[in-house]
């Protein structure tokens, strides 16, 4: 695990005359990720435009680590703009989107404020990895946009099987209800827990 002895000795195989061109893609990708490993950024996003350059087919896992990099300089748009290509990519594969890009691209829209947007990638993330705390992050997406019926109708059920965890969302649920007009569901809950 020492990463800088590493990425130097991958340097050094990457000078290295008539190296194969997938050699050369696999040490540019790793210098990539080693980059990556060690914080430098600017470095993995350099390895990263490199090896997309030199790829005879575009890798959507490319693109997506390309976002990674891009989310961890701060570049939300640039970092949008390379998950989408990820996403395209792999749709044109015929393959399902990871669940790790579309929880990123979750992210990256909340940077904006762009509800409407995380809304559908939690529809996909709901489809696709079915788990309850995608459920409760539609709660609170329509509780943002201000849709407390819906979001009163995603944390009950939540509820009664037993996967509200936190005090802070059981208190949003009987708030929700007493702002439902259901005030003895609220008191229940609250007594309750």
């Amino acid at each position: 695990e020492d990463y800088p002895a590493a990425v130097a000795a991958y340097k050094k195989v990457l000078v290295t005359r008539n190296l194969p061109l997938g050699l050369k893609q696999n040490v540019v990708k790793t210098l990539a990720q080693l980059s990556v490993a060690v914080a430098d950024y600017p470095a993995a996003l350099t390895y990263l435009e490199k090896l997309i350059k030199i790829r005879e087919e575009p890798h959507p896992e490319d693109h997506a680590l390309r976002a990674q990099v891009l989310y961890l300089l701060e570049d939300t748009e640039g970092a949008l703009a390379s998950l989408d290509k990820a996403l395209r990519l792999q749709r044109k594969r015929g393959e399902p989107p990871r669940e790790n890009w579309l929880q990123l691209k979750s992210a990256l829209l909340y940077q904006r404020n762009d509800y409407r947007g995380m809304l559908a990638v939690t529809n996909q993330l709901i489809a696709l990895y079915p788990r309850d705390r995608y459920l409760l992050s539609k709660a609170a997406i329509h509780g943002e946009m201000g849709d407390t019926t819906a979001q009163l109708a995603l944390m009950e059920p939540l509820y009664e099987r037993g996967s509200l965890d936190s005090a802070g969302h059981k208190v949003n649920l009987a708030s929700l209800y007493l702002l439902h007009g259901i005030p003895y569901k609220a008191g229940v809950v609250l007594e309750t827990e």
